[in-house]
């Protein structure tokens, strides 16, 4: 019996495995082609108002909105909020507040979400508690009446309809749902029920809301993206009147902790409504996203992450039991006082007590938008219904979570295209044979609960069962020694003898655990990377450098004097990567360790000099805006403070936000679109795309390791250079130019360590050159062509 049991068991798990493995090959997301949506319809609170409940009751007054719209939008932070994030991801303009209607845009969905809107509704005025009368039933009922008439807008019968603003009709189904709702619910039940009485109400709240997502989805709703509720327990304006709380209480990081586990609560029901829905729901795909996790990690790491503690509040007054809220006004021991905003809201988690920071919805929008945290883990470009070949259609796909998964079929499979059968065959033909070395028979093996495997898998019968497990042994030609050989010729070299579904070409820089699940090892994935070539005498400048970029930027530490371990002694250098090499330069490391497709992840990176002052700079703010200008080489403008200042095109301009062409000594440039003058930037502080990394790692030299000669020769890495190399001036930095790596030369032929290292570089610079343009003879008389003005375009 105990042999049957653990065969039992050995089958599962192997099934279990193989799904895993196979599932990271077969359904490689990476590989997957991105959803262009059609439009966002987002359904929630103020975590996601753009402007609703501002439109329909008091607008909101400054200073809301100063960090990026510089005015107040009706949203309740000081900039965007993750919903903002989420449609800068995957390439839509900001979502409209429905109720918003004057001059306003639907062509890309619309937003019903108000902030205080509740699942369920309340029975109290937003002048009471400031709950919204919007409840999540009630903006249902709004977009069901705003798609009706859009409809009859595009009716033939109205061709004078003005329809300039609006969705075409077709486009609903090709939209994404959003909703984050839930948290106010909670809030009132704090106030007004007990904590027993508020965990009875949490199913009838899950009922109201599935109850939502089901007249979506019969009004044409297929892919919703479901948040769920934070840790409302961790909110400062929940801890203001906490005085000499009883032990446990509170967790250790202030938050309140039952109110943290009630959030828990309703979050655990929630997605096994989730679950539920999937079944349900046979044309829909529902993807379920861990907000609490994201918060909650940001929240008990704030320092970490580089924010103040997490119940310090960025808007409003807040001292000795006064409170003043954001924007207001009021007197405190007879002065008037108004809830202002302090002067560096990045710096903050909470923006007003309720709501957080642009930044931290920007670090929480980091951390979910890529996948990391949903379920299934699929990043938002992707969380669409899928359809196979031959009319059937798989819905769910898969739910890898904990080792546990589940096969959901929207449609009858046909006999004739059963695409889950011949997707389970491969999966195991796949992998099974380095699981279990044993013969597969045509039925299950006796121990193996065949009720069970139906249960996991519901809509598969006991004959399709029976049928796909012979069908393994007859289709498993990776257990015959005599298998066909493979070639492929479109593999990397050397790795042609592989099945192309399992070549890895490309790698990362991501840190990843000794242990537990590889899937659950990345709780965000950095999109840009960040090198300093640095010294231990620098640790200071490099301290206060590294915490100018986020935690979407994955850091790398070259250490050219050999004390990477002597760094510890700063918190961020332990999630850092270092990689040592005594006296070797910033090129030497680039070439060696930043191979275009170890970095192909990355959408930029930096490789910057140790010598650089980064007081007025910001990472994320930088690629704000080399994305805005189309740069894919570019570098920050020097500030007129910066050591020594070559090339005016490298200079800060105090009159735009980037510039890319300069006046310079007319002898030097022989074109007002060559270097110079345009399409160039220094390399001691240079930022390239992917694409444009991938032509200058192969451009630079293997022997030449100082660089010198490569800021002229950019050019060629892009097209039309003038174009897209260009200087940063609205985040500008200094060049400090301290003698660092220079000092690690040797007295030589008489020169001193620096000066010896100094001709080095000039001989570099000769012969890159040299090498260039012999090169380029060569290229041009194997084909008879003139070796004219290379990369010069004219416009």
């Amino acid at each position: 019996m105990m042999l049957f049991l653990k065969l039992d068991v050995i089958w599962i798990l192997a099934l279990f495995i193989c799904v895993d493995l196979a599932m990271a090959k077969v359904e490689k997301v990476s590989s997957l082609p991105r959803c262009s949506w059609a439009g966002i319809y987002n359904f929630g609170d103020s975590n996601s108002d753009t402007g609703g409940i501002s439109a329909a009751f008091i607008p909101v007054s400054s200073p809301y909105g100063m960090t990026f719209f510089k005015k107040p939008v009706g949203r309740l932070t000081d900039g965007r909020l993750i919903l903002d994030f989420l449609v800068e991801y995957i390439g839509l303009p900001y979502v409209s507040a429905y109720l918003d209607t004057i001059n306003t845009d639907y062509r890309h969905g619309a937003n019903f979400a108000t902030g205080g809107s509740t699942i369920r509704r309340q029975n109290e005025t937003i002048f009471q508690g400031g709950i919204s009368p919007f409840s999540l039933d009630i903006q249902t009922i709004q977009f069901i009446q705003f798609k009706s008439r859009v409809i009859d807008l595009w009716h033939p019968d109205h061709p004078t309809a003005d329809k300039s603003q609006l969705q075409r009709p077709d486009d609903f189904s090709k939209a994404l749902f959003t909703i984050d709702i839930g948290q106010n619910d909670l809030s009132v039940g704090f106030r007004t029920l007990s904590k027993q009485q508020l965990l009875a109400a949490i199913p009838d709240i899950i009922n109201e809301f599935t109850n939502s997502i089901r007249q979506l989805y019969k009004h044409g709703a297929r892919s919703f993206w479901i948040h769920n509720t934070g840790p409302v327990g961790c909110l400062p304006v929940t801890t203001f009147n906490v005085k000499g709380p009883k032990p446990g209480y509170l967790d250790k990081y202030g938050c309140i902790r039952y109110q943290n586990n009630i959030a828990i609560e309703f979050n655990k029901q929630l997605k096994a409504r989730v679950f539920k829905l999937r079944s349900k729901l046979t044309n829909a795909a529902i993807t379920y996203v861990d907000i609490y996790t994201a918060k909650y990690k940001l929240i008990s790491n704030s320092k970490e992450y580089g924010f103040k503690n997490h119940l310090k509040v960025c808007c409003g007054h807040h001292e000795n039991d006064v409170h003043i809220f954001c924007g207001n006004t009021g007197i405190v021991n007879g002065t008037k006082v108004f809830g202002g905003a302090c002067a560096d809201p990045s710096a903050y988690v909470s923006w007003d007590g309720v709501h957080m920071t642009e930044a931290a919805n920007r670090w929480v929008a980091d951390h979910v938008l890529n996948g990391s945290l949903s379920d299934p883990p699929i990043p938002v470009t992707h969380a669409f219904v899928r359809r196979g070949e031959g009319g059937s259609r798989v819905r769910e796909l898969f739910l890898l979570k904990r080792g546990l998964f589940r096969f959901q079929i929207t449609n009858h499979i046909s006999s004739e295209t059963s695409g889950i059968e011949v997707l389970i065959v491969l999966v195991l033909d796949t992998c099974m044979p380095f699981v279990m070395n044993t013969n597969l028979h045509s039925t299950l093996p006796p121990s193996v609960n065949l009720r069970y495997i139906k249960e996991m898998y519901p809509g598969l019968s006991t004959q399709r069962i029976l049928n796909l497990w012979s069908s393994l042994h007859h289709n498993n030609a990776m257990s015959s020694p005599n298998v066909t050989k493979i070639w492929a010729t479109k593999n990397p070299k050397g790795a042609e003898r592989l099945p192309p579904g399992v070549v890895e070409p490309e790698s990362d820089l991501y840190l990843h655990r000794l242990w537990g699940d590889p899937s659950e090892d990345l709780t965000i994935k950095p999109k840009y990377l960040v090198t300093f070539t640095v010294g231990y005498e620098q640790k200071e400048i490099i301290n206060k450098a590294v915490k100018k970029f986020s935690g979407n930027f994955s850091l790398l530490l070259f250490h050219y004097d050999g004390r990477a371990s002597e760094w510890n002694e700063f918190e961020w250098s332990k999630r850092a990567i270092h990689v040592s090499a005594h006296k070797q330069s910033k090129w030497w490391y680039a070439k060696r360790f930043l191979h275009p497709d170890i970095v192909a992840p990355y959408d930029y990176i930096f490789i910057w000099d140790e010598d650089l002052g980064l007081d007025d700079f910001d990472g994320e703010k930088y690629i704000e805006l080399i994305k805005k200008h189309g740069l894919e080489i570019s570098q920050p403008g020097l500030s007129e403070n910066s050591g020594y200042l070559s090339w005016q095109m490298t200079r800060k301009r105090n009159d735009t936000e980037v510039h890319k062409l300069a006046k310079e000594n007319d002898s030097w440039c022989l074109h007002p679109h060559l270097p110079p003058c345009a399409a160039f930037v220094e390399i001691m502080a240079p930022v390239f795309s992917r694409n444009a990394w991938r032509c200058v790692w192969n451009m630079i030299q293997n022997d030449l390791v100082h660089g010198w000669g490569l800021d002229f020769a950019l050019r060629r890495c892009v097209e039309p250079a003038h174009e897209k190399i260009g200087v940063v001036d609205a985040q500008p930095i200094v060049h400090q130019t301290l003698p660092s790596l220079g000092n690690q030369g040797i007295t030589d032929k008489g020169n001193a360590p620096r000066e010896a290292v100094k001709q080095r570089c000039k001989r570099e610079w000769i012969m890159f050159h040299v090498r260039m343009r012999l090169a380029e003879r060569a290229y041009f008389k194997l084909r008879t062509m003139p070796p004219n003005q290379t990369n010069i375009t004219h416009h």
